[in-house]
C-alpha cells in the first residue's frame, strides 16, 4: 500500500469532507480558546449554551486512534504510513471509529493514485514522507449567504432594543461608526439609516474573513461609545456567534469589561 495519494473525502458523524473538517476543527478549537481566554466569572445562559455546543463538537471530533488524537493528526499519520509502505494499490480505505458519538461510525479516507511512481524495491531505503496537503481557505463549505441572513436576522430581532440604545447617544454612535468606516458623513443620523448602511455594506463581503472583519468594525465602533450601547454590542456579538454556530470568529473584538461596569 504505497504511492502518492491525495485525500478525496472524509465522512464523519457530521458528514464533513476532509477540507471542511480541517477548517471546522481549527475554527472550533480557536473559538474554545477564545472562551477560555475571556475568564468570564459569571457567564450568561447564552454563553454557557455556546460553550457546551463547542465542547460537544470538540468531543465529537476526537477519534480513538492508538492514543487520543485529533482526526487531523490521524490523517497526517495515515498519510505518512501510505507514503512509506512498499507496494501500491489503486485505492485505500483507512478506517477510524469515532469516539464520543452515540452511534459510532467509521471514517473512510478515500484515496486515489495521483501519479504513477517508481516504487522502491523491498529493502531499499524509503524516502522522507511528504506532508499531506492542507487546505487553508476558510471559505470551503461555508454558506456565506446563509450566514449573512442570520447576521441580519439578529439585528431584526433586536430592532426595538437597539433603537432605544441608539437614541440615548446617537451623535457619539454616528461619529464612532464614521471613524471605523461603516458609514460616512453623508449618512442620515438615525438608527434606521445606520443599520441600513451596515446591511448594504455586508452584501459586498465576499469571504467569511471579510465578513468577520466588517462585523468586528461595527461592534467595536459601538463598544467605544460605552454604557448601554456597549452592552448592546456585547449582546449582538453573543447572538451572532451563536447564530453562526462558530462559523464566524470575532476574536479581534475588544476584551470584555463587565467587571468594570
Amino acid at each position: 500500500e504505497a504511492g502518492e495519494w491525495i485525500v478525496q473525502s472524509v465522512l464523519d458523524g457530521n458528514d464533513l469532507t476532509s477540507k471542511n473538517y480541517q477548517e471546522k476543527y481549527q475554527s472550533y478549537s480557536k473559538t474554545r480558546t477564545w472562551w477560555m481566554d475571556q475568564q468570564i466569572e459569571y457567564p450568561t445562559e447564552r454563553e454557557m449554551k455556546l460553550q457546551r455546543y463547542i465542547q460537544s463538537l470538540h468531543q465529537d471530533l476526537q477519534v480513538a486512534h492508538e492514543s487520543k488524537v485529533s482526526l487531523q493528526e490521524a490523517l497526517v499519520e495515515a498519510n505518512k504510513q501510505v507514503y512509506g509502505s512498499p507496494g501500491a494499490v489503486p485505492s485505500l480505505h483507512y478506517s477510524i471509529p469515532l469516539d464520543g458519538v452515540a452511534d459510532p461510525k467509521t471514517l473512510f479516507i478515500h484515496r486515489s493514485l495521483r501519479t504513477t511512481l517508481s516504487l522502491p524495491l523491498p529493502g531499499n531505503p524509503v524516502s522522507e514522507p511528504k506532508p499531506m496537503p492542507v487546505v487553508r481557505k476558510r471559505e470551503s463549505g461555508i454558506d456565506l449567504v446563509s450566514i449573512k441572513e442570520k447576521v441580519q436576522q439578529v439585528l431584526t430581532n433586536r430592532r426595538v432594543d437597539l433603537s432605544k440604545a441608539f437614541k440615548l447617544c446617537l451623535p457619539s454612535i454616528f461619529d464612532e461608526l464614521v471613524q471605523v468606516g461603516i458609514i460616512n458623513e453623508d449618512t442620515e443620523k438615525s438608527y434606521e439609516a445606520i443599520i441600513e448602511n451596515f446591511i448594504v455594506g455586508m452584501i459586498f463581503m465576499n469571504s467569511s474573513s471579510d465578513l468577520e472583519s466588517y462585523c468586528v468594525k461595527f461592534l467595536n465602533g459601538l463598544s467605544k461609545v460605552g454604557g448601554p450601547v456597549a452592552l448592546a454590542a456585547e449582546t449582538i456579538y453573543e447572538e451572532w456567534t451563536e447564530a453562526s454556530e462558530g462559523e464566524l470568529l470575532f476574536d479581534c473584538l475588544a476584551k470584555r469589561t463587565k467587571n468594570n461596569l
